[in-house]
């Protein structure tokens, strides 16, 4: 549940309803995906003896994805999403815009993506051990878009698809 909209913000609940217990995280700092993995695994496991499954991550040995379809522009208010294909492998950049961009300390991240699946990717911001997903998948009309950090970017019109 790592997000992007801003740069280290995040916040997150998670019931266990068996347990009649819900924990919430509501961070402004940096590594917030780090301390809910850590937070929120520790506190379940203690109130509610409930084990979280382990985040995702790239696999041992990762699929070997034609990432051509997915290079591209997405964009959502707040943030862009720019990525290229190099080689096999999808880089690029997420950039905060907008009036955001002028009060964050990195408004610009580089990335490099990791498959898991043909359609589903992993990344890591520096300096964070936790890894995000990104999913690549089309509208019933078609309409391409990236789900990052729980928020859904529609590729950019003049883009291929």
């Amino acid at each position: 549940a790592c997000s992007y909209v801003v740069p280290h913000t995040f916040s997150t609940i998670r019931p266990a309803t068996d347990a009649d217990v819900a924990v919430a995280l509501l961070t402004n700092g940096g590594h917030a995906g780090d301390l809910y993995q850590a937070l929120f695994r520790d506190l379940l496991a203690e109130l509610c003896d409930l084990d979280m499954p382990q985040p995702l991550g790239p696999a041992d040995h990762p699929p070997v994805v034609d990432v051509s379809s997915y290079a591209g522009t997405y964009e959502r208010e707040g943030q862009r999403i720019e990525l290229e294909d190099h080689d096999g492998t999808l880089v690029g950049r997420v950039i905060t815009t907008g009036p955001l961009a002028e009060i964050v300390d990195h408004p610009v991240d580089e990335i490099e993506l990791t498959a898991v699946t043909d359609s589903v990717f992993v990344t890591r911001v520096e300096d964070e051990t936790t890894w995000t997903p990104l999913v690549f998948y089309a509208l019933e009309d078609g309409s391409p878009y990236l789900h990052a950090g729980l928020r859904a970017s529609p590729r950019g019109e003049d883009q291929p698809g």
